[in-house]
């Protein structure tokens, strides 16, 4: 697969000033929040540029796609509050699998508790995540369920 040579330069997806000064002067947090930023917008275009073209390179992008939904949706997850996963997978009815033989993939659940309300957030399908939350009546501090 070959992406045409005409990939953006740095300096439309980020002021590479800012990468290099917090090079410069050791601000290690700014330089990284640059790098991510640029390999992200080189990223969406490389993903662009495979959704446009034939089908193994569409298929190949909506690929690129899922996955950087899929880290949008990690990542806008609180870890100040130490989310935890819970291990579980997902199994179809037999109805909604292709071939008629039951298949399971693993869900991506996670929960954590801020104060006395607990949340849950299924990530598993990145364009649709579920949330839920869950506030005692009592003082309990145990986990719902």
């Amino acid at each position: 697969i070959s992406i045409q040579n005409s990939l953006p330069t740095p300096s439309v997806l980020v002021n590479p000033t800012s990468l290099t000064v917090a090079l410069e002067v050791g601000n290690l947090s700014e330089a990284l929040q640059s790098f991510a930023q640029t390999t992200k917008g080189y990223d969406l275009y490389v993903q662009d540029q495979l959704i446009k073209g034939d089908k193994e390179q569409k298929a190949l992008g909506k690929q690129l796609k899922a996955q950087g939904e899929l880290q949008g949706a990690l990542e806008d997850l609180p870890f100040d509050k130490a989310p935890k996963r819970v291990f579980a997978v997902f199994t179809p009815e037999e109805a909604f699998t292709n071939s008629g033989i039951p298949y399971t993939t693993d869900a991506l659940l996670f929960y954590w508790r801020d104060g006395k309300t607990w949340y849950l957030r299924d990530v598993t399908h990145p364009t649709k995540i579920f949330k839920d939350q869950w506030a005692p009546r009592s003082t309990s501090t145990r986990s719902p369920g």
